[in-house]
This record gives structure tokens, sequence and C-alpha cells, in this order.
């Protein structure tokens, strides 16, 4: 590489001319050897360093210091100063036109050098530029790549049209996963995405659709796949611009929502049985007391019929409607968790030879039904209404299956400590998707409005919390068979179940506080006609006034649970505070009472369901007359301590009057005391 001067080489140029070359030319002529050509060299170095201006600096000054020594000088003898005149004259030209060439020769090399520096970094731009080319373009491959892994990995669907909406420009492989099509048709031709779209739906879709824009489209919509199938769809798009901001495409991510609409629905249907539970708790206690003011007579009735008498069978028919309404009565209660469960020893085989011809009227004529009932089956602790539920629900289910007839069988078996309930029909059958969802809630192959889905559910839940398990086996064009399997009870069954008449009479005093006049009246008519004394109250004040009148007669208050003012529980409590010894029967056929119905789950108290047979009702009074005295069966005591009355109340016991319950304070507060039953 050719020498370049600089900057510093400017100043050492001038450093030469005016310094070095004055100190070489005194030097040279003071020992007489100075001669013009000698100053040649700094004149060249002088200006090819520095330029023309030094060059000429340097001539300027080697001559004016050749005109000094040789020519203002007196000339040694024999010089002639014309000598010294034309040399000086010879090095002014000659300087000159060597400062010119040199400075040519530098401004040429500068500029060699300029241009081989701007060629060098327009090379290494160049190659920066394709650095960086390489890098975007790398870049922009591993984006795409992880996007495309997201986007083939991911359930929701992203696509591209065109700013017009014309023309599809991308779509994600989950397309064909929820639309049931490839993703090459809609590549080819964009009219698809609305032709899938639900009949309902697409007038809605298409001008939703038209009016477009990123942030402004978010549409939820159904669509119908090839195999008829219908899901939905939630659609939202995003405007996609350019660098400069200017819109290129519309993009968007569209997600399959089935499940979460299923869900909505599932609880827009629970709310619908909650309210209708709500609906079914206000009426459930007015009508169960009607029911039970009807099924009391008509007992009452049939009790004093001989049994070849004409109209026997006619109260036989009035007693069967009332199971009938009760148990529709039961199902509602049942959605809404308010229905009081009692358990008892039961006798499996007499329990569905009972529900045999309740259960033939639900279903047709054309559906024959048949009992395989093993002898000697032995017993399960089971409420009696739950178990009737039970068997309605699977042969409701069964009668389903065959809307063109066949046959229904409801067998019992024994099988070492577990007591088996199996109904099976000859209908179509369920796929094995349907047997994986069938206890699910609100599932159900029904067509819209023929069902709920709850009846299985109900049954899975009754069996799980009585200690059971239910199983499906199923062939399609064959059959299904649901058996509840439950452990069963070596003991006897329950005295209420095969008690007489004659069993349940009895001398005692029973305080009867009931606010229905019908279910009053008919419950003491049958008491006394089993001999008892019975003292009747409307309402809770008015029983608290009979039990402090009567002390020492009165064995045992049967109580509503659900009166106005002071209800069943509260006027127990007060009751057992002053009468230890005092035995309580609550009937009631709804109840808000959660600790109740617990404790009535758990044996803790005696309960009886209403409406109830008037020969139950009297053997139910009997049995709990008939238990030891209190504090001898410590596993029936019934404690709450989240239960407190107030001082007035508790005091009303001793003033005969009972005002209802005032809000608990700090003073005079009485805990609930344990109910012994």
């Amino acid at each position: 590489m050719s020498f370049v001067p600089g900057k510093r080489h400017v100043i050492l140029a001038y450093v030469l001319a005016l310094v070095v070359l004055p100190v070489i030319v005194v030097a040279l002529s003071t020992i007489g050897i100075f001669r013009p050509i000698l100053v040649g060299p700094f004149i060249i170095v002088s200006a090819y360093l520095g330029g023309l201006r030094a060059g000429l600096t340097a001539t300027v000054i080697a001559c004016g210091f050749a005109y000094y020594f040789l020519i203002a000088l007196p000339a040694a003898p024999g010089e002639s100063p014309v000598g010294g005149i034309l040399a000086a004259a010879t090095g002014l030209i000659a300087g000159t036109i060597i400062s010119v060439l040199f400075h040519r020769l530098r401004t040429a090399t500068l500029n060699a050098n300029r241009e081989r520096d701007r060629a060098s970094e327009a090379l290494r731009q160049s190659a920066r530029d394709e650095s960086e080319r390489c890098r975007a373009e790398a870049a922009a491959r591993a984006t795409h790549e992880r996007f495309a892994h997201f986007a083939e990995a991911t359930q929701e669907v992203f696509w591209m049209t065109s700013i017009d909406k014309r023309e599809v420009l991308y779509v994600s492989p989950a397309y064909a996963t929820i639309w049931g099509r490839s993703c090459a048709s809609l590549l080819a031709s964009a009219n698809e995405w609305i032709d899938a779209v639900h009949p309902l739906d697409r007038d809605r879709m298409v001008e939703a659709w038209a009016a477009a824009s990123g942030g402004s489209y978010d549409q939820e919509f159904r669509i119908v796949r090839p195999d008829g199938s219908t899901r939905w769809i939630r659609d939202r798009a995003f405007t996609v611009c350019n660098a400069e901001g200017e819109q290129i495409a519309l993009g968007g991510i569209s997600e399959d929502i089935t499940s979460r609409r299923d869900l909505e629905e599932q609880l827009r249907q629970t709310q619908k049985i909650e309210s209708l539970g709500l609906l079914a708790g206000g009426v459930a206690h007015d009508f169960n007391n009607i029911l039970g003011a009807i099924t009391a007579n008509a007992n009452m009735i049939a009790e004093g019929m001989p049994e070849a008498h004409a109209d026997r069978e006619l109260v036989e028919e009035i007693e069967a409607a009332v199971v009938r309404a009760a148990a529709l009565t039961r199902q509602l209660l049942a959605f809404s968790r308010k229905q009081v469960t009692d358990p008892v020893i039961l006798d499996v085989n007499r329990a569905v030879a009972d529900a045999h011809k309740m259960l033939r009227r639900l279903v047709s004529d054309d559906i024959e039904i048949h009992t395989s009932l093993e002898p000697d089956l032995g017993r399960i602790r089971f409420d009696p209404s739950s178990l009737v539920q039970v068997l309605m629900n699977l042969v409701v289910n069964a009668r389903d299956a065959m809307p063109d007839g066949g046959s229904l069988t409801i067998a019992t078996r024994r099988s070492g400590r577990e007591i088996a309930l199996a109904v099976s029909d000859t209908g179509s059958g369920m796929t094995a998707d349907v047997l994986k969802h069938a206890f699910e809630p609100f599932f159900t192959t029904k067509s819209v409005g023929k069902g709920t889905g709850l009846g299985l559910s109900v049954v899975h839940g009754i069996v799980q919390q009585a200690g059971g398990r239910i199983e499906i086996t199923s062939e399609l064009g064959v059959g299904t068979t649901f058996r509840v399997t439950l452990p069963a009870i070596e003991t006897a069954a329950d005295p209420l179940l095969g008690r007489v008449t004659s069993t349940s009479r009895g001398c005692e005093t029973i305080v009867l506080a009931e606010d229905d006049s019908y279910v009053r009246a008919a419950a003491a008519r049958a008491l006394r006609a089993r001999g008892y004394t019975v003292l009747e109250a409307s309402e809770g004040r008015e029983a608290l006034r009979l039990l402090r009148d009567h002390r020492s007669d009165v064995r045992i208050l049967v109580t509503d649970i659900v009166m106005p003012g002071m209800n069943g529980r509260e006027l127990a409590e007060l009751a057992l505070e002053r009468m230890p010894s005092l035995r309580v029967l609550f009937m009631s056929g709804y109840t808000n009472d959660t600790s109740l119905r617990q404790s009535v789950a758990h044996a803790e108290v005696h309960f009886i369901e209403k409406p109830f047979r008037i020969e139950a009702f009297a053997a139910k009074v009997r049995q709990v007359l008939d238990e030891p005295d209190a504090g001898a069966e410590a596993d029936l005591e019934w404690r709450s301590s989240s239960s407190q009355l107030t001082g007035p109340v508790a005091k009303s016991f001793e003033d005969g009057d009972a005002p209802a319950p005032a809000p608990q304070g700090p003073a005079g507060k009485v805990t609930l005391l344990s109910l012994v039953c």
C-alpha cells in the first residue's frame, strides 16, 4: 500500500521547510560545501508531505539562502556573481516545478486513497446489509415456524383474509378439526365459511361479516358440520398493518365454545330446577297437608269398612292417588333438596310389591311388567319414599327405551352381604358413549322438551347417599339393565312396617301442634280412636300453653315443623328445656331446616313424612312412647351448638305466652338442648 500523508505530515513538512532546511543550508554554507542541488530533496519531501504551499515555502527559503550565500556575500576570488544568480533562479524554477509535481502526486494519492476507502466502506456496508438481511430472513423464518407450530398445536383457528374479505389468505389446521372441512377447500372458496353457518344464525352473520373491521367484530354463532352435528363458535377479528401503518389484511381467531355453551345451558337448567324447587318448597307444605287430610280420612273410612264392601276399591283408589301425588311432590323436593328422608329397615321385596300397582300406571299397556323376587332376601336401611323414587325413575327410563312396547323386569337377588335390585328392559340399548354419560346431570338422548336428563342422576345420588352403587349393562338391540346394590342389614324389618292397628293403641296424653286444621283434625281423630288423649294446638304459642297447663299428664309432643310464628323446632327446644323427659315426634313434608334434615337422616330425631297413612302414624307415635327414658339411649341424642334462643322466648313457657323469637342479644341466651327421642 502506498504512503498517504495525513494532517500531522503537513506540520512535519513546514518544520522541514522553516527549521530543518535553513539549519542545513547555513551549516553547509559555513563549511563551504553548499550547493543548491542539495536542498532538492527537502523541497520534494515538503511538497509531498505538506502540499504545494509547503513545497513553495521550502523552495523560497532555499532560494533565499542560496541568494544570500552565493550573491550577497562577497564572491570568492575568481568566482563570478552571475553564476550565483543563475543558480538561484534555476533553483527557484526547479523548486516550483518540483513542488507542483509532487503536490499533484500527493493530491492524486489522497484522491485514490479516498476512493479506495469509499470502495472498501461500500463493500463493508454491503456485507453488513447482506448480514442484516440474512439475520432478518432467519428471524422471519423462525417467527413463521414458531407461529406455524403454535397454530398447529392450538385448538383455536387462526385465519387471515384480504382486506376486502373476498380471499382467505391463511387458515390454521384446527379448522379441519372444528369445522370438519379441509383447509384447502376454504382457501379455494371463502364462501365455504358462511355456508357452514347454521341457517338460524346465517343472516345475522352475513350482516356482521359485511361490517367487520378489526376490533369491532366479535360474534358467537353455530356451525353445522358435514356429519350434521352442531357446534358453537366464537369468532374475533383484528387488522393486519404494514410498516407504514396501512391495513393490508384482516386476521382473526375462531374458537370452539360448545363446551362453554353446554355448561351455560346446564346452569340455566339448574337455575330452572332451583326456581322449580323454590316454587315446590313454597307449595309443598300446603299440598302435603291437603294430601295428608285426604289420606287420613280415607284410611279412617277404610278401617271401618269390611273387606268385601263395594266401596272398598274406591277408597283404595283414593289412597293410591295420594301416593302418586306425594311421589310427585317428593320428586320436586328432591331437586330443591328440601326433602326430609327417614331411613328405616326395609324389606325390599315387600317395597317392590307395594309399588307394583303404581309402577304399572307409569307404563303403557304394550309394556309387560314382570317381577323376579328372591325369597328370604333380607333387608336394607333405606328411606321408603326414596326407594319408590328410584323404582319410578328406573321404570320411566325403561319405558322411554321401549316406545313400541316390550318387557320390563324388576328382580331382587342376595349376594353375600349385599342385596341387588335390578330393573331390565328389552329396549333399544345404549351405545358406549351414552353409557359413559348416563348418570351425568342434564344428559339426555331425548328430544328437546321431553326430558331434563335428571332422572338417572337423581337415582345415582340417592343410591350413593345410602352407601350403595348402581351399574349399567346394555347391548344395542337387546336391552338395558340397571343394577342397584345396597348393603344388607341383618335385623328384623322396622316395626312400623308390620305393626297393626291393635298394637298402636295407648292411653297417654299427646299435644298435637299442626297449623292445618284438616290434618290436625284427622290426626287427632285417629289417635283418639286408638285410646289417646289429644290436646290440639294450631300454633307454637298455644302448644306451649297446653304443655304448661298439662305438664304432669303430657308424655309426647307431636308437632309440624313448618308453622307460622314459632316453628316446630323452636317449640321442641323450649318444651324440652322445661320438660326433659318429654318425647318429640316431628312431622312435615317440607322443611328449610338443614340441621333438622341431617338429624333425621342420621336417626337422631323421630320424624314422619307427610302425607302419611294413619296406621303408620299411630305406630310411629307408639314407637316413640315405648322408647327408654331420657339418657338411656345416648346415641339418640340430637345436639346443636349453632341454634340459640333468647331469654324472653324461654321465659314464655312459664308465663303462658310465647312470642316469636327475638333477635339474639347479650342477655338471656338459652342454648339448644339435646333432644332425646
